[in-house]
């Protein structure tokens, strides 16, 4: 049940049916609420607490004269860590530069990474502390500060020659709102430079102290509007990609999705020529670095250039798919989405929850246009491609739960795979003497409002010792039970097969893949396939929870194609349509008899996956979990939450509140936490909150 920060309510760890509580303000002993508070809105660049701190224009230390030093110092002007630094200097004349540099040891570059570059593109104001202490004579101090990178020279002027009396000092944080110059370019940049330029005017000389260099002012929104500059349109590093099946090309048009004069948008050329084929038109950006654990949203804008375009026999525009890329091989599709006929009228708006796991260290996005019955070219017009941080404080929820394995279908797409399989292949019914059974059994199954989600077991006839989580798909043979959730609450269940038919599905999704069908059974019990080729007969029989069953004959193709292949069973689940996404099915046992060796895993009492007998094929594996053998709750709320931790205490009003202690499992759009009855204290009652932090 969800709760708002302003409900609680109380659940006795002797009672596991919730439905009996009217209401959640009542007498208590589990209470969930939300502390929310604002996130971190500075990023440090330098406390200058390791040298060196700062290089000359050479790259060597600083000489003397004309100053006296560049130092850290730990006297005056520390406003983050320990130290600060110190910059003495006595010649009016002199000015200098020093480029800032990764604070390690040896260091002879000049410039920071990309992950500094998107940390100055996701801000918009840079700040630094100055410390200027008393002296017996009074002086003036010039300080500028300069950035280069993608968006090119800048620099300003943070102290114009302001004067000191004698014995006076100070202490300020200067600013830089650099927003005009980011807005010139996009998020992507493989550095950024920056200096100081200090400078007093008395034959005395003078003395500064800086710290805590930080970015401030979050930008709420990250990523591309195409804006125009003052050499035309800007792409913002857009480019097409070869590996694309389509001839593609990218142009800065004016055309804005919001009617922008001072913006525009990406032309994407896609050249479909040949009408039936699966084609792709791919596009690029690279070097961007973005987290995206801060963000909750991708959001983008696409309209179609309707006096260049063809439509598609469907009538549409085909498919748009956004890949998120880590590195060269982490790939991370989202949709794909289509584009409709309308979009040829006017920019049709897409927003897309960004689930994870995703890269922590976003490389680079890639967008590819395409589709199965295209009839020619297609022009798109691409705007407003943004990652949006999350605005909602994060909400919890509580389940009754069982001990068992839970498979959580948090893999980023609607047809994804969340698997254990045998770890070895020796689990085929062929040669035999007697009947083979295969059997799970599930101790929480799915409501009705996540129809058209399966449980299913796989049984996978193949010559790789190592099959995949799409072993269905990819391997030559299969057979398929799948169990679908049905809007009546009950479930539907399908025995299929294919055989010859590797990377596709072959005859299974036909009539003529249909080997039995079971309809309105429970999900909740035991499923089992019994499976018997002895002699010339190739009997089986499928079995149901609540006593349903049917029985069929195998037919003779597929005995021929499963004997003398290994076999590997697959027990797991699937979404089948992105509202699913998140819904998990709890097995309490997995069972295979009749082969030479048996398999009987009950994970009710197992703290861990038994790795033994069973591997992990999963899209993503942090769905696949092991249940505390005595859990009795199931504590989740929506990810990302960046920030916020789980705290309980004993007591609402007095607390203490602390760390739960409790292992947090990252799955995709959901954080969960399983509650063992030994987390809440020995009087029965425990509150739980979420607090940042």
């Amino acid at each position: 049940m969800p709760v708002s920060a302003k409900d609680t309510f109380k659940l006795s760890s002797k009672i596991m049916n919730l439905s009996i509580f009217k209401t959640y303000k009542t007498c208590a002993a589990v209470t969930l609420l939300v502390m929310t508070t604002s996130l971190a809105m500075a990023t440090l660049i330098e406390s200058f607490e390791t040298p060196p701190l700062v290089r000359n224009g050479s790259g060597s230390p600083p000489d003397n004269p004309p100053y006296t030093n560049v130092s850290q110092s730990a006297s005056a002007g520390v406003t983050h860590g320990t130290y600060s630094m110190f910059a003495a200097f006595t010649n009016s004349d002199w000015s200098w530069m020093y480029k800032a540099v990764v604070p390690s040891p040896g260091v002879t570059n000049a410039q920071y990474g990309p992950t500094t570059y998107f940390e100055w593109y996701r801000h918009k104001k840079l700040k630094i502390d100055l410390h200027r202490p008393a002296l017996t004579w009074g002086w003036n101090l010039e300080f500028v500060m300069a950035m280069n990178g993608p968006q090119g020279w800048q620099q300003n002027q943070l102290v114009p020659w302001l004067w000191h009396n004698a014995g006076e000092a100070s202490s300020s944080t200067l600013t830089w709102d650099y927003s005009a110059i980011r807005d010139t370019v996009g998020p992507s940049g493989g550095y950024w430079q920056l200096a100081f330029m200090i400078r007093g005017n008395q034959p005395g000389g003078g003395a500064a102290y800086f710290d805590n260099l930080r970015f401030e002012d979050l930008v709420p929104a990250i990523g591309f509007t195409f804006p125009t500059n003052s050499s035309g349109g800007n792409l913002q590093d857009w480019v097409p990609q070869s590996w694309g099946t389509a001839l593609a090309a990218t142009y800065w048009d004016a055309t804005d999705a919001n009617t922008n004069a001072a913006s525009g948008s990406m032309y994407a050329f896609c050249d479909f020529a040949t009408a039936t084929t699966n084609q792709t038109a791919v596009f690029q950006v690279w070097n961007f670095g973005l987290d995206t654990r801060d963000y909750a949203t991708l959001v983008f804008d696409i309209k179609v250039d309707a006096a260049t375009s063809t439509a598609t026999s469907a009538g549409d525009f085909g498919n748009l798919q956004v890949v998120l890329r880590g590195n060269d091989i982490d790939w991370n599709p989202l949709g794909p989405f289509n584009i409709p006929a309308a979009a040829t009228n006017a920019f049709v708006h897409y927003e897309v929850p960004l689930y994870q796991p995703l890269p922590a260290s976003m490389k680079g996005i890639n967008l590819i246009f395409g589709g199965t019955n295209l009839q020619g070219p297609i022009n798109y017009y691409v705007d407003n491609i943004l990652f949006l941080v999350g605005t909602n404080s994060p909400t919890l929820t509580l389940k009754t739960a069982l001990p068992g394995l839970e498979l959580n279908a948090c893999a980023a797409a609607d047809d994804q795979r969340q698997s254990i399989r045998t770890k070895s292949g020796t689990n085929g019914w062929i040669g035999r003497p007697g009947t083979v059974n295969y059997a799970m059994t599930i101790n929480e199954g799915l409501s009705a409002q996540a129809a058209n989600m399966t449980a299913h077991l796989f049984l996978i006839g193949t010559g790789n010792a190592n099959p995949s989580a799409h072993a269905d798909f990819n391997e030559t043979n299969g057979v398929f039970l799948a169990i679908e959730q049905q809007l009546n609450g009950l479930c539907n269940a399908s025995l299929r097969y294919k055989t010859n038919a590797p990377g596709s599905h072959g005859i299974r999704h036909t009539a003529d893949g249909v080997l039995g069908t079971i309809a309105n059974a429970s999900m909740v019990g035991t499923w089992t396939l019994s499976l018997n080729v002895s002699g010339n007969a190739a009997q089986a029989a499928l079995s149901a929870p609540g006593g349903a069953s049917t029985n069929f004959t195998l037919p003779a193709g597929l005995v021929q194609e499963f004997t003398g292949s290994s076999v590997f069973a697959y027990f797991g689940v699937q979404p089948n349509q992105t509202s699913n996404i998140g819904q998990y099915v709890n097995f309490s046992r997995a069972q295979i008899s009749g082969v030479v060796t048996p398999v009987d895993e009950v994970f009710t009492s197992q703290t861990a996956l038994n790795t033994n007998v069973f591997v992990v094929n999963a899209d993503n594996a942090a769905g696949i979990q092991m249940r505390p053998t005595n859990t009795i709750y199931r504590l989740s709320w929506n990810a990302p939450t960046p920030g916020f931790a789980l705290y309980s205490a004993t007591s609402l009003d007095a607390g203490p509140w602390t760390s739960s202690g409790l292992p947090v499992i990252a799955a995709r759009q959901q954080n969960v936490v399983f509650l063992p009855a030994t987390s809440l204290p020995s009087s029965g009652e425990g509150y739980f909150r979420l607090q940042n932090p």
